[in-house]
């Protein structure tokens, strides 16, 4: 009697294997993009309104990256990204992303993740949300800071800054205005 007990308990633990390999992971996902050189033709218009949703910024995972049609999305973790050429918004969001948009002429910046170094040219506005993010410029006009321990060094001025978080530093020449919430904040006197 033992022999079937015996035969059943060896499948069914073969089939606890078979299955224990069956278990689902993550796979990478790939997104193709057109080449950033490419360019976008826009619709002829068929007389009938259609309610279209915005445009969606281009994003890449090029190294060297130029904006098109003037929005540019930067997305990943631990990699290295140079931004060229007239940019009306760039949105960075990624962890330890090191970007360099000092050859891109960029209005307004958004920042979000976490451990992100960015060099920039003069903006018009930031936006920096997350943690521990790192951002240098040599003059901001709007910011805004969400979040702890970020740092942001500023040559000449910042027109108006609204930070809240706790443990984040501001460096600039001058500060138009501060709206200043949370803990542990430190700006120039």
């Amino acid at each position: 009697m033992s022999t079937p007990r015996s035969v059943r308990a060896v499948t069914v633990f073969a089939a606890v294997l078979v299955l224990a390999g069956c278990g689902s992971e993550p796979t990478p996902q790939l997104s193709a993009l057109p080449p950033l050189s490419a360019t976008v033709q826009p619709a002829t218009p068929s007389g009938t309104p259609t309610d279209a949703s915005p445009t969606p910024p281009t994003t890449t995972d090029e190294p060297s990256a130029d904006c098109v049609d003037g929005v540019l999305a930067l997305n990943g973790a631990s990699r290295t990204f140079v931004v060229t050429g007239a940019c009306a918004r760039i949105d960075i969001a990624g962890t330890e992303l090191d970007v360099d948009l000092t050859r891109a002429d960029v209005q307004d910046l958004t920042v979000r993740g976490d451990d992100n170094e960015i060099e920039a040219g003069p903006l018009d506005a930031l936006t920096l949300e997350g943690q521990a993010n790192d951002l240098e410029a040599p003059a901001i006009g709007d910011v805004t800071v969400r979040g702890d321990r970020n740092a942001l060094d500023v040559d000449g001025a910042i027109g108006s800054l609204l930070l809240s978080g706790n443990d984040n530093e501001v460096d600039a020449a001058t500060i138009g205005s501060a709206d200043v919430r949370g803990d542990r904040n430190e700006l120039p006197d």
